[in-house]
């Protein structure tokens, strides 16, 4: 859907509804004029919007975008109409104007603006078929919602002759670039002040890059930038360059308050999600308090979701809080870090490439060999106690040759089966050697819905059936599990 579609499909709707006389009920609004208006005409794709969204017994007709929520639209029958002051157009005005005499516009505003509120959502719009209000609901300027202004337009025609503003603002590319907040936050955003460059005299030619400035670009280029990859080098350069601060309180970590508004209580034990609010906002290192119940929520067999947007640092973090923080703590235990942002995207079988990669690590930066005969012996030594007991018992003092082959098919037995044989061998190293054992699943967020979802359900069945710490990194608005609640 482009721009010249969606004006000839909106030209064609107007000429079939100009002149006409009718009192439709809100569901036939919505099917015979709003459904062409935001499909036909704004080219949003059905595909990426949902309706009848209930939250806390509030019925929601529009949610736009997927899976970020853009917008939420709220449909009125035909006959809730709502006018100008005399003189005024269509255009932006102030929402106290539009809802001065018009109660019904009014508390469709206020119920819009609830929704907004409640689900995190910018852009609240309220549309009769032949007219729509829309403004920001949820606002992060220092405005009140309602005391803010709006775009309205008062007619089919009044949209089309006003196209290219109907279109910028509120079809599905110009909402993306978040056009109706630029429109209409002009009110209170203070411009920046002149650059100094301006108020200077003597030339403002640009200045270009000398040898010295080349070169350091070239080595932030070829070199600064993979330094943090370095595994000799990661804990000297977090340590010179990570800044704990507040920042990671209010974002990194993400309140209780996100978990619940997506998931009810009963939702959240049935998914084993836990969260772990911060313990204090304050710049600095973090303190002992926050690292040991960081520690000890990861115990308790169940994932820890570190929710962020993208950016804000939950990657660096994580890496940050395992080397340095927590690094008294994780002497002896041995860390599992699979990268999804990094690792390869055609993989067949999640469940088996997250053993393999354990598997690896173990192998590469443990010196543990979990294929190794005298490992699995260990891992294994009750089971064989058990085994001499039984039925082939009796070939050891007969026929030892025969007994150490049927012993070697015991254990192949175990192996074959290789999720539950590497649980063994981790419950046998955490036991045994007394080794933490620490699983991260990070950027699962950079993959598909339905990628996010497998390696989510992986992490909570890790976390129930390993003796694990395990670690998940998301973004709020992209949480791999999404539930609709009826």
């Amino acid at each position: 859907m482009d721009y010249e579609s969606g004006k000839s499909k909106l030209a064609e709707l107007a000429d079939r509804e100009r002149g006409l006389e009718r009192a439709r009920n809100e569901a036939t609004t919505r099917l015979q004029i709003i459904d062409e208006i935001l499909f036909a005409c704004l080219g949003w794709d059905r595909r990426a919007c949902f309706t009848e969204i209930r939250i806390d017994g509030k019925i929601t007709d529009y949610e736009l975008g997927d899976p970020i929520r853009y917008c939420i639209w709220e449909a009125k029958r035909e006959g809730k109409t709502f006018s100008l002051p005399a003189g005024t157009t269509s255009g932006i005005v102030s929402l106290a104007t539009l809802r001065d005499g018009n109660q019904e516009l009014d508390e469709a505003i206020k119920q819009v603006t609830d929704y907004c509120s409640q689900r995190g959502v910018g852009v609240g719009v309220v549309c009769n078929g032949h007219q729509l209000v829309a403004f920001l609901a949820s606002r992060q300027d220092g405005v009140p919602p309602l005391s803010g202004r709006a775009l309205a337009f008062t007619s089919l025609d009044e949209m089309l002759s006003r196209f290219r503003i109907f279109w910028d603002n509120l079809s599905f590319p110009g909402v993306q670039l978040r056009n109706l907040h630029k429109l209409l936050q002009t009110d209170s955003t203070k411009q920046p002040p002149d650059k100094i460059s301006s108020r200077k005299g003597g030339s403002r030619d640009i200045a270009s890059r000398d040898s010295f400035q080349t070169h350091l670009k070239l080595l932030a280029d070829l070199v600064i930038a993979d330094l943090a990859d370095l595994p000799e080098q990661e804990e000297t350069f977090l340590r010179a360059c990570y800044s704990p601060s507040g920042a990671l309180s209010q974002y990194a970590l993400t309140s209780k308050d996100v978990i619940q508004s997506r998931y009810p209580v009963g939702q959240q034990r049935e998914l084993n999600l836990d969260v772990v609010e911060p313990v204090s906002d304050k710049p600095g290192d973090l303190n002992n308090q926050f690292r040991d119940d960081f520690l000890e929520r990861a115990l308790n067999a169940r994932p820890i979701i570190l929710l962020g947007d993208v950016g804000v640092g939950k990657t660096i973090f994580l890496r940050y809080f395992l080397q340095i923080e927590a690094k008294n703590d994780l002497t002896d235990a041995i860390v599992f870090y699979v990268d999804f942002g990094k690792e390869p995207a055609l993989v067949t079988d999640l469940n088996q490439f997250v053993l393999m990669k354990c598997e690896e690590t173990l192998l590469k930066d443990y010196s543990i060999d979990i294929e190794g005969d005298g490992f699995v012996r260990g891992v294994y030594h009750g089971d064989l106690l058990r085994f001499e007991k039984g039925t082939w018992g009796k070939l050891k003092d007969t026929d030892a040759h025969q007994f150490l082959l049927k012993e070697i098919e015991f254990l192949e037995q175990k192996r074959n089966s290789r999720e539950a044989h590497l649980k063994h061998c981790l419950e046998h190293i955490s036991k045994g050697q007394e080794r933490r054992i620490v699983v991260v699943l990070d950027n699962i967020d950079q993959r598909p819905p339905e990628f996010q979802e497998s390696v989510f359900l992986i992490g909570q069945g890790l976390a129930s059936a390993w003796p694990a710490s395990v670690f998940l990194a998301l973004r709020p608005s992209t949480t791999a599990v999404r539930l609709d609640v009826e």
